[in-house]
């Protein structure tokens, strides 16, 4: 066992190992480029055939004679060109396409008997021996290139095989508190095709997303926000890439612009973004196809720029809070020279560092080279670790009226992303956002009216409930409704209503307590959203 070094490197070596192992075993596969998670490591292949589950065994015995061969990794720095003519002699298209296309000023060229391939992080590992112990877990089919699958392979590395084991073990209490195995144990939510590239939202899933945009949407009302509706763009790129910040940022101020020549100046709109050019499906609902975005334009002056910006940070910090999450805060400007940045930037930037100081909140720094401006960028982590963006903001100025400023942000982001992190942040739906919070089963008609009487009390301090009479035995209704993942039941009978009581279950607690209407009102409400 060697513990000089951290679990990440031996992840970085393993992902190597394992597509060397995959061109030993087929040479005439094509690399697609891999990576590590907090959960292990994972590589991508377009393979000339069907890929089995039984290559995973074949695969897995390619990496032990790795190991025990004690190869060395041999490293060279080249420049994206080189490196892509290189990658491209030795037949690797798909390599050559992506090292060609990159940014980065220098990229590492690793290669190891007839694996090549560049590396975006620094490789700890000396030699192959320095893997302990390695477990290919699945597959799946992720995308497209050169119109043929890309199958990622997942695996786990450890120090040795023990550790392994016992990793392995307690990684299965984790994945299922991944939002797709949530989705799929509430009912609210399907993959339309193996891929995951669309997804289909059933009725209760719906009955969630309206939940949350109602939710906003009543926040911005009462900030004085008005509501339009504009075409939405055919095709718009939301991935994270300098490329596609640009055509995003274009459009937010080609939509900005719509608003002012309308004399508007605080609106807000939901818009459907598509990102048809999306390959890796294995995200899940965290980066999809279609998404729905909360939009918001305010239209101001210089002078009134500050305080807009101070309104809008506190905004959506209140809204992420609202919801139980915590998150950073990334401050990006163009990455130029401060003399090439424009008075509108440099303004945008100086505004909005002092509205976060105000705020007393603590961003990170970063630098782009996509568009001219300034954005806040608020991310929130899955259970995996791993930070998305959800709200931003950014700051531009008009070309037409160089007085005017123009504040564009998201509170949330993509709909479907923050429905995923708010799932894997409470395990389920909260109680904020259930369609459906509280449930009376009233376990005979004799008590129908005392039900529908509560219904009418509960109703009026706010939360939304519904009333069943059943006439089936008590364990069978109890035990039916428990699926239906509702986060208050209340049972009725006879003794009930003469004591004017009810016996409440809550979802995931076992106890059963029987409470007066006030309790009950007092309980419901501790679970209402912070002021």
């Amino acid at each position: 066992m060697n513990i000089s070094l951290e679990l990440s490197d031996l992840r970085k070596a393993a992902r190597i190992l394992l597509a060397a192992s995959a061109k030993r075993n087929f040479p005439d596969a094509l690399l697609a480029g891999g990576g590590i998670t907090p959960l292990g490591f994972y590589y991508d292949f377009v393979f000339p055939f069907e890929f089995q589950s039984s290559f995973l065994v074949l695969l897995e015995e390619g990496i032990s004679r790795f190991i025990k061969e004690k190869q060395e990794f041999s490293i060279k720095e080249m420049v994206p060109f080189s490196a892509g003519e290189m990658l491209a002699f030795h037949k690797e298209s798909l390599r050559a396409e992506d090292a060609a296309a990159s940014s980065d000023t220098l990229l590492s060229i690793v290669q190891m008997g007839s694996y090549i391939d560049f590396s975006e992080d620094e490789l700890a590992c000396p030699d192959t021996s320095y893997v302990g112990a390695v477990k290919l877990k699945t597959f799946e089919k992720i995308g497209k290139r050169l119109k043929k699958d890309v199958v990622r392979i997942w695996g786990a590395a450890d120090y040795d095989k023990q550790s392994l084991k016992k990793f392995l073990k307690e990684e299965e209490g984790l994945v299922k508190r991944l939002h797709p195995s949530i989705g799929k144990d509430w009912n609210l939510f399907s993959r339309v095709n193996n891929e995951g590239s669309l997804w289909l939202w059933h009725p209760k899933g719906e009955g969630f997303l309206q939940a949350l945009s109602l939710s906003l949407r009543d926040h911005l009302e009462k900030a004085s926000f008005s509501f339009i509706k504009m075409p939405s763009p055919e095709e718009i790129e939301c991935a994270e890439d300098e490329e596609n910040d640009l055509l995003y940022h274009d459009l937010l101020l080609e939509r900005a612009s719509l608003v002012s020549k309308a004399s508007l100046n605080r609106v807000s709109e939901e818009c459907v973004l598509w990102d048809k050019e999306l390959t890796d499906f294995s995200c899940g609902l965290l980066k999809t196809v279609r998404s729905v975005v909360d939009l918001q334009y305010i239209i101001c002056t210089e002078k009134q720029l500050f305080e807009e910006c101070i309104s809008s940070l506190h905004f959506i910090s209140k809204m992420l809070k609202i919801l139980g999450f915590e998150y950073k805060i990334i401050l990006s400007v163009r990455k130029v020279k401060s003399s090439a940045l424009t008075n509108g930037e440099k303004i945008s930037a100086d505004v909005l560092k002092r509205a976060l100081q105000e705020e007393g909140i603590t961003c990170i720094q970063h630098t782009h080279s996509s568009f001219k401006g300034v954005k806040v960028d608020f991310r929130v982590g899955d259970s995996l670790g791993r930070d998305w963006s959800t709200g931003f903001m950014q700051v531009s100025f008009s070309e037409a009226n160089r007085s005017e400023a123009v504040i564009i942000r998201s509170t949330l982001g993509s709909r479907e992303r923050i429905a995923a992190l708010l799932l894997e942040k409470h395990e389920g739906v909260p109680f904020l956002l259930a369609e459906e919070q509280v449930r009376i089963l009233a376990l005979s008609k004799d008590v129908q009216d005392y039900a529908e009487k509560l219904q009418k009390q509960i109703r009026s301090e706010g939360f939304r409930v519904k009333v069943e009479i059943s006439e089936s035995k008590e364990k069978e209704s109890f035990h039916k409704r428990l699926l239906e993942k509702i986060p208050f039941l209340l049972i009725l009978d006879k003794k009930e209503e003469s004591s004017s009581t009810v016996r409440v279950r809550v979802l995931n607690q076992l106890k059963e307590e029987t409470l007066t209407l006030d309790e009950l009102i007092l309980r419901l409400n501790r679970h209402k959203e912070p002021e």
